[in-house]
């Protein structure tokens, strides 16, 4: 009877199934012409940000345009032109020349991978896939 009921509580306990998750987010360097920046890199939220400016759901208390400009993209609001899109240009990229008044740089990772990055005027920046990643969800 005991064992019935040890066994019925642990079915019924979802606590003894739990997995730790893995830390929501890490630090990662990028060189942008030649220099290094400390990013903070959140997989689930897809979004990759200047450390200084924190997260969208935890800011830090410094103004940061690059979470603004995450909040700020929407399909529905944001269209393009046909030459926009023409010869495959990222839409990071399109939308943060064209939409949010920041301006495209190139790093490279650890691995010397290049990725683009919107920097704006106080020099916050945000990867040019999470502005894409943004543009999409935000609807």
């Amino acid at each position: 009877m005991h064992l019935t009921l040890i066994l019925l509580l642990l079915i019924i306990s979802p606590s003894w199934a739990e997995v730790s998750p893995s830390p929501p987010f890490k630090y990662v360097t990028y060189e942008i012409q030649k220099q290094f920046y400390k990013f903070i890199s959140n997989n689930n939220q897809r979004i990759i940000i200047t450390e200084s400016c924190g997260m969208p759901d935890k800011p830090t208390n410094q103004k940061c345009q690059a979470i603004d400009a995450l909040k700020k993209v929407k399909l529905k609001v944001q269209k393009f032109d046909k030459s926009d899109v023409q010869g495959g240009k990222s839409t990071g990229d399109i939308l943060c020349k064209k939409y949010l008044g920041g301006k495209i740089v190139f790093g490279l990772t650890q691995y010397k991978n290049p990725i683009s990055f919107c920097v704006f005027e106080d020099g916050s920046m945000v990867s040019a896939g999470s502005i894409s990643y943004s543009w999409r969800k935000n609807d």
